[in-house]
C-alpha cells in the first residue's frame, strides 16, 4: 500500500496554513486531525468528513504532479502573451465544497506545489481565483463564514475567491473557463 507521508516531502505540510493528519499512522507531532463542520443540517456529515481528509491526503502526489503540469502550461501562455499584458487569473474550482473546511488544507498544499513550479514571468506572477460550488440547499453563510475566516491566507497569497451555490444538473461554468477543478 502506497502511503503519502510528510517524510516523502516534507516542504508539502511545513508552514501549512491549514494542519492536517499527514499519514495514515497520524504519528507526526506538527499535525493535528481536524474535522469539518457541516453546511448540511445531518450530525454523520461532520463523523464522515474524515473520510475527506484521508482521500485529500492519500492523493497529495497526485495533485502535485497535476499542479507543476498546470504550472508549466501557464507558464508557457504567460511566455507567449504579449509583452506587459497582465496574467489572467486562473481559476480553480472546488467542487462540492460543503463549509469549505475540507477543502482548505488541499487547496493550501494546490498553491504551494503550483506556485514552486511558476516562476514569475514577463507579465508578473501567477494569480489565482478559487470557486467554491455547493448545491443551493447548503448554506450559504457557512461556507462564506470558513471562507472570511481565512481571509488573511487567501490576501497573502493573492488569491481571489467566489462562491458559486448551483446544481449539478445545469452547467456550473463556460466551457473551457475552468483551469482546474
Amino acid at each position: 500500500k502506497n502511503i503519502y507521508h510528510c517524510d516523502d516531502f516534507p516542504s508539502a505540510f511545513e508552514n501549512s496554513a491549514f494542519p492536517v493528519p499527514c499519514c495514515e499512522h497520524q504519528t507526526c507531532a506538527h499535525m493535528m486531525a481536524t474535522y469539518g463542520s457541516s453546511t448540511m443540517e445531518i450530525d454523520s456529515y461532520a463523523m464522515f468528513s474524515k473520510n475527506q481528509y484521508d482521500a485529500h491526503r492519500l492523493t497529495r502526489s497526485l495533485l502535485k504532479d497535476s499542479m507543476e503540469r498546470l504550472a508549466k502550461r501557464c507558464k508557457i501562455e504567460s511566455d507567449n502573451a504579449e509583452p506587459n499584458q497582465q496574467n489572467q487569473r486562473r481559476l480553480i474550482a472546488d467542487l462540492g465544497s460543503a463549509d469549505g473546511s475540507s477543502s482548505l488544507a488541499t487547496l493550501d498544499f494546490a498553491v504551494r506545489s503550483i506556485r514552486s513550479n511558476y516562476n514569475t514571468t514577463k507579465n508578473g506572477p501567477l494569480q489565482l481565483n478559487i470557486t467554491f460550488e455547493e448545491h443551493p440547499a447548503s448554506d450559504e453563510k457557512k461556507l462564506k463564514s470558513t471562507l472570511e475566516s481565512n481571509k488573511e491566507w487567501f490576501e497573502r497569497n493573492d488569491i481571489t475567491w467566489n462562491v458559486l451555490m448551483k446544481s449539478f444538473y445545469e452547467p456550473l461554468f463556460d466551457q473551457n473557463s475552468v483551469d482546474f477543478l
